[in-house]
């Protein structure tokens, strides 16, 4: 089991909500116009999980099903159309999958029902369902969680522009 850094819109469906077109275009930073690059992943300020088809395309091969697929529009810092063929995962849900009982933490002091901070993680791996691959912990919705076979299915597919590690010990 991994740790996915990159957040979001906290597991709730947002597809009655998403823009279409340009009103859904994400902008590359115009203060470096050099890095424009196309990795499978887009990293970006607001740490949502953006990824092209290829992924979409492993993440169907796994019959991973708790995931809305929002399209967006990348566009360069002229306003440029760069690419089309991304979409924002919506990972909906949450898996028990702290255990709180060993794992060290912080809950949160506006939404006092969810950790802000790990200290060190502990995974329940029986709350885990067995074909669970994507997901994020209930207990704190804005990291997301990979299985060891999909983290292999990415690595064997070259995929780029993801970092993982490993949950067990894992701090935030």
């Amino acid at each position: 089991m991994f740790s996915c850094r990159l957040c979001p819109v906290k597991g709730r469906s947002l597809a009655d909500r998403h823009p279409s077109g340009k009103a859904s275009a994400i902008y590359y930073d115009p203060t470096y116009p050099e890095r424009i690059k196309l990795y499978d992943f887009v990293a970006n300020l607001d740490g949502v999980l953006i990824a092209n088809q290829k992924v979409k395309t492993i993440l169907s091969e796994f019959g991973i099903k708790n995931i809305e697929y929002l399209p967006v529009q990348l566009m360069d810092h002229q306003d440029k159309l760069v690419s089309e063929d991304y979409s924002i995962l919506n990972v909906l849900g949450g898996e028990d999958i702290v255990d709180m009982e060993v794992s060290e933490y912080r809950m949160g002091r506006i939404i006092k029902t969810q950790i802000s901070r790990i200290i060190s993680l502990a995974v329940d791996y029986k709350n885990i369902p067995e074909d669970a691959h994507l997901f994020r912990a209930s207990m704190k919705l804005d990291e997301f969680f990979i299985s060891d076979e999909l983290k292999k299915a990415f690595e064997k597919n070259n995929i780029t522009g993801y970092c993982v590690m490993a949950a067990d010990g894992w701090d935030d």
